[in-house]
């Protein structure tokens, strides 16, 4: 299974154009969000309290944002590469070669998986740690703290992108698998809406919830100001989220590996 994997990443040179346009178009947008923060800290705060810019405050009031694109980036992107096969006779091609339907099913699964969970968490951290870089992380967030939840952030993608492995599997056409993508998205919008303690379940709302951080301020002495957010999870909430993303995740690759096994692919 190594040497499809191989051949799976070098297929990637196929798809370089698209993953680099849409990887710089929603960096841009996340830098634009960015500055827009920036733009309200240094205009309002920083005047009034005199305060010092850093990352971890950019962070706090981004996060949500930069999870969301990121997002967006998985579902584009991890999309598309799973279903690409699926348009051409690639994977017939591979049976005809010897290759178990076992290893080219997962072998597609470990780089669409990686490709939509790895891409999505550097949408979300890139423009946070070019901050970090030039004005320092500072102590708003705990460095740990932001870490844990990126991580949370990318078990979702992670998770997210095995969905969308499922429905290419199932209906092998990409406008197809990106109008079942669309559709679950408002599926979960009302349900989200209708059905409590759903938060961490879907999507959208997930990525919001696990970034929210509660913003509060700190006077010192001097007159001086300083932002907090109150970042902290409970154990149990960061576990059982960690462990029923897996699962999810688990759960919809056995599914399309079921299926796949059973699909005609002449």
């Amino acid at each position: 299974m190594r040497g499809l994997i191989r051949s799976q990443f070098y297929s990637l040179f196929r798809e370089k154009k698209l993953i680099l346009t849409v990887f710089v178009i929603i960096t841009l947008v996340c830098g634009i969000s960015a500055m827009v923060y920036a733009g309200d800290l240094l205009f309002t705060d920083v005047m009034y309290y005199d305060m010092e810019l850093n990352a971890s405050m950019l962070f706090g009031r981004c996060a949500s944002d930069f999870a969301l694109y990121g997002l967006i980036f998985t579902a584009l992107i991890a999309g598309q590469f799973a279903v690409c096969d699926f348009n051409d006779k690639t994977i017939n091609y591979e049976i005809m070669a010897g290759h178990g339907r076992g290893e080219i099913f997962f072998s597609r699964v470990v780089v669409s998986v990686l490709l939509g969970g790895v891409g999505g968490t550097l949408v979300l951290f890139i423009v946070p740690f070019i901050d970090a870089l030039k004005v320092g992380w500072g102590g708003s967030i705990q460095i740990s703290t932001a870490l844990l939840k990126v991580f949370m952030v990318f078990l979702l993608y992670c998770r997210v992108s095995a969905e969308l492995i499922f429905f290419a599997v199932i209906l092998k056409q990409t406008r197809f698998v990106f109008v079942a993508e669309a559709l679950s998205g408002l599926i979960e919008l009302v349900l989200m809406i209708e059905a409590e303690g759903s938060k961490y379940i879907f999507a959208i709302s997930a990525v919001g919830e696990i970034m929210n951080f509660n913003e509060f301020d700190l006077s010192h002495l001097d007159g001086k100001w300083e932002f907090f957010f109150d970042s902290a999870f409970e154990p149990f909430t960061t576990a059982a989220v960690s462990v029923g993303y897996i699962a999810a995740a688990a759960l919809f690759i056995f599914c399309a590996y079921k299926e796949f096994l059973r699909s005609d692919l002449d």
